[in-house]
């Protein structure tokens, strides 16, 4: 029942080619990556608590929106780069 559960959820996002997981206390994390047209990969990654609750984390900003949508989630937030953040002291990707 779990895992068909948890199928469910991945599969509402199919453009998401799922790698990795995680467990805790309480969740499972699915990572997972999204084909970019710039040869790049942007990240997924979706969280589902053993209450039900799905959280969701994407660096593409193509289906950010869309994909908390799919999962029927009320807020979004935009996924900022670290580089905008640290203008030094922290290695990180410049795009």
């Amino acid at each position: 029942m779990l895992e068909k559960y948890l199928k469910s959820i991945l599969n509402k996002l199919p453009e998401v080619t799922w790698d990795r997981y995680s467990k805790g206390d309480g969740y499972i994390c699915f990572f997972g990556w999204l084909d970019r047209k710039d040869q790049h990969k942007d990240y997924v990654e979706v969280t589902v608590w053993d209450d039900s609750d799905v959280s969701i984390s994407t660096s593409s900003a193509k289906y950010s929106k869309e994909f908390s949508k799919r999962l029927g989630l009320d807020n979004h937030s935009d996924c900022l780069r670290v580089e905008d953040l640290f203008k030094s002291g922290v290695k990180c990707i410049k795009l």
